[in-house]
């Protein structure tokens, strides 16, 4: 191999009998294409990233043409000379065996092998080139109304085509990649569905990594961004996308020193002006009332007020029957009952002997008589009035209710509650009229009877004054739909205001309470929106139950509020990035060898595990373009900020300097994204 072979293959002699590569450049180029088609993925793998193991940069330049993995794995196998069978795709990676029996990377991270990587992801620059431009001329058009918007989609779309459609007919030359007109036409969609959206979701969403670009529903952020605008809360495009890449790129800027500032400025600024803002109009579209404990007296109040209703609907509609049934009564004898009365008191202690001897003297009443002189005396007799006798069940009911009954054993109750029985067969017996109101007020009683058993009657009516702030979290804490329906009914029966107050009260401490700061903080949770929704919304139950507590209209309404902060929270805000900073820390191990000589070479030192700190630092800086982090936080979060982000890519590297213009390459096109993904 000739001298410009070795260092165009970046390889030596000795690394060159252990990595299979085929003999010439020359020979890469001219190879022919007999290997079949065979690109097995694998997930099981874990491929090595070293340099010595990776392709040459012309070869890697050459396979990044193709945009089908196929194709490139053919020109990869051509240059080793050897079969395609021995590659795999792992992930978004092109891996092969090699004579050791291990996998490598064919290309390496950006920092082990930057030639390489670079020249791997330049056709992406040079496709991506013509129809950023076509963007950039044509943004103005956006600002003219319909047609422009209309006028500049088409423009970005046909170029954005045409530039794929010749990208496929190179990649035919060098791999026998077949031509596809559905790629073309889904890159000028793409291009051109891109261009239309608000902000200017543009080209780094569309090539920036082949992975994510399978990721993007446009339809859920074209309505992701509408409900942002309709609310005026401002999403990043990282926050629109939800794409890993951007995600990962944005929380880079968040904990780079250069950037912390203009984002955490931009973070606070959107909570105290736009998402604070939102959730009050929101709530207050609910109801005006804003403080819990009002809401909660209100809502208490219409409980007990409904109580008095339904009791008044019963009296209302049994007492004819209960007149008619008095007015033709005839007397009721309740000797027998008396009579059993006296035998249980001969053995009755405490409560027992007090509930005998009350229900006893209601069987008693006086009456004129005369003694044996003629004088007219009163003497007592047995009650036998069926009017009077009703009374005393109405206290035998009554007594039934008091803690005294209630402590009584099972079966002393048992048998107190066998006399009310006996009385009532009594009245009834010779008073069949008295038997039909009775069954009436039974019919009656039921809504009492449900109200009672259900939340509304078993706590909502009974929380105390000091603590009726939390009765909206009483009555929605992990409430049935059928719950909150049955409490809405009877709040609204009385005060359908009521029922609002205690509705936004819920919403609003549970607001509150995913935006108390953490322990140790002092700011306030300013992406508290998806814990937010977690809480209120984070199950099917919830949702039908918080739709019975809305109506539809007001739903839909807290849904898309939700959505958009559930989106204003999906990067990982400013603060300790362990789990990250690990993962970088992983894959420095994995390459330790070129990355320790590199650094070496800076230092003219040896590198010590007491340098690995330091070093780390400078390598996560050059790798998020940290010189640049300020202005690419300004750009994310500024109102036209996809706009200002294609400006931003036409800076990508045109000097001779490529190693100078590396870290820009790798931030504009995913590199960061692709090798360090969100925790």
């Amino acid at each position: 191999m000739s001298v410009v072979d070795e260092l165009l293959s970046g390889s030596t002699e000795e690394e060159r009998k252990r990595f299979p590569i085929s003999t010439s450049v020359v020979d890469e180029i001219l190879s022919p294409a007999t290997a079949p088609k065979i690109s097995i993925r694998d997930e099981t793998i874990i491929p090595k990233s070293t340099a010595a193991g990776g392709a040459s940069a012309l070869t890697a330049l050459k396979a990044g043409v193709p945009t089908d993995k196929q194709a490139a794995i053919k020109i990869f196998a051509q240059a080793r000379g050897i079969p395609e069978s021995r590659y795999r795709v792992v992930g978004d990676e092109i891996v092969y065996q090699a004579n050791d029996g291990q996998y490598y990377k064919e290309i390496p991270s950006v920092f082990t092998k930057p030639m390489t990587a670079a020249g791997y992801y330049a056709p992406d620059v040079l496709e991506a080139a013509p129809d950023i431009a076509a963007g950039i001329a044509t943004s103005p058009m956006l600002l003219t109304g319909p047609l422009g918007v209309a006028g500049s989609a088409a423009i970005t779309g046909g170029v954005a085509a045409g530039t794929n459609a010749v990208r496929q007919a190179i990649a035919g030359l060098l791999g026998d990649q077949e031509f596809s007109g559905t790629d073309v036409a889904t890159q000028g969609l793409i291009s051109g569905g891109m261009q239309l959206l608000p902000f200017g979701v543009g080209k780094i969403l569309e090539k920036n990594l082949a992975k994510d670009i399978g990721k993007i529903n446009t339809k859920e952020v074209v309505d992701l961004t509408q409900k942002a605008k309709d609310l005026g809360i401002q999403l990043t495009p990282a926050e629109l996308t939800n794409l890993p890449s951007l995600k990962s790129q944005q929380k880079v800027l968040g904990n780079i020193v250069e950037s912390a500032d203009t984002l955490g400025e931009f973070y606070l600024k959107r909570y105290k002006e736009q998402v604070q803002p939102a959730v009050n109009k929101f709530l207050s579209s609910i109801s005006k009332v804003d403080d819990p404990m009002t809401a909660g007296y209100r809502g208490q109040q219409a409980l007990k007020d409904r109580v008095v209703q339904l009791e008044k609907a019963r009296e209302e509609g049994s007492e004819p029957l209960y007149r008619a049934a008095f007015e033709r009564s005839v007397p009721v004898d309740v000797s027998s009952i008396v009579k059993d009365i006296d035998a249980m008191l001969k053995i009755a202690k405490g409560d027992e002997l007090k509930a005998l001897q009350r229900i006893k003297n209601n069987l008693y009443r006086e009456k004129p008589s005369f003694n044996a002189q003629g004088d007219e005396v009163m003497v007592k007799a047995f009650e036998d009035r069926l009017p009077a006798l009703q009374r005393a069940k109405f206290d035998i009911d009554k007594m039934f209710k008091e803690e005294s009954f209630s402590s009584m054993d099972k079966v002393i109750q048992g048998e107190v509650t066998n006399i009310k029985n006996r009385l009532v067969q009594s009245m009834g017996k010779d008073n069949p009229m008295y038997l039909e109101a009775n069954a009436r007020f039974e019919e009656l009683s039921q809504p009492l009877n449900i109200f009672a058993e259900r939340r509304a009657g078993q706590s909502l009516t009974a929380v105390s004054k000091d603590n009726l702030n939390d009765l909206a979290n009483r009555l929605f804490n992990n409430a049935s739909p059928q719950t909150v329906r049955y409490t809405r009914q009877q709040i609204q029966a009385v005060s359908p205001e009521a029922w609002n107050d205690v509705t936004r009260a819920y919403l609003q401490t549970q607001w509150e309470k995913a935006m108390k700061p953490r322990i140790g903080a002092k700011e306030p949770r300013i992406d508290a929106g998806a814990d937010w929704k977690a809480m209120i919304l984070g199950d099917s139950k919830s949702q039908k139950a918080l739709l019975e507590a809305l109506g539809a209209q007001q739903f839909q309404a807290l849904n898309n509020l939700t959505a958009v902060l559930e989106a204003a929270a999906r990067v990982k805000k400013l603060g300790s990035d362990t789990a990250f900073n690990q993962r970088a820390l992983k894959e420095m191990e994995e390459n330790a060898p070129s990355a320790l000589a590199a650094f070496a070479k800076v230092t003219g030192s040896a590198m010590t595990p007491l340098k690995y700190g330091e070093f780390f630092k400078n390598w996560a800086t050059e790798r998020a373009f940290s010189a640049n982090a300020e202005q690419l936080a300004n750009v994310i979060t500024s109102k036209d900020g996809m706009n200002r982000l294609r400006e931003l890519r036409k800076m990508s590297p045109t000097t001779p300097k490529f190693i100078s213009g590396l870290a820009q390459l790798a931030a504009d096109y995913g590199m960061i994204g692709s090798t360090l993904q969100e925790d």
